[in-house]
């Protein structure tokens, strides 16, 4: 099997380290890194490819939507969810590249099955 790498783009601190915390506590999920911005990112990540980058839907400077198309630019074969603290950001999120968007209080399950869905798999153990 092998673990769906995430990447985790995200303007707050505890954000990024909340998320890494629940995601890599799976044995079936890699989190490849955790950063502030799409650009931060590029530059820590060099050759790895992410499978899911999750991206806070309002971390870019234009009001929303520029971190989410630039991870979508640098990785097109990624799934990208969007995480929105209000129901609003989630038409801007979606018209920028996200698959999907994800609410900031979701729960730890509700989390795990959206990065798992986006990437084809079940969960640990899974086929998919």
């Amino acid at each position: 099997m092998t673990a769906i790498r995430v990447l985790i783009i995200d303007g707050s601190a505890d954000a990024r380290e909340g998320l890494s915390a629940i995601l890599g506590s799976q044995p079936d999920i890699d989190v490849l890194a955790a950063v502030e911005t799409a650009d931060q990112a590029a530059r820590e990540l060099d050759n790895a490819t992410p499978d899911v980058v999750l991206v806070d839907a309002r971390v870019a400077p234009g009001e929303g939507g520029d971190d989410i198309r630039e991870a979508r630019e640098r990785w097109p074969a990624a799934e990208l969810i969007a995480l929105a603290v209000h129901n609003s950001e989630t038409d801007t999120a979606l018209a920028a590249g996200a698959g999907r968007v994800v609410m900031k209080d979701s729960s730890r399950r509700e989390l795990l099955d959206a990065v798992r869905a986006a990437a084809g798999s079940d969960g640990p153990g899974s086929t998919a």
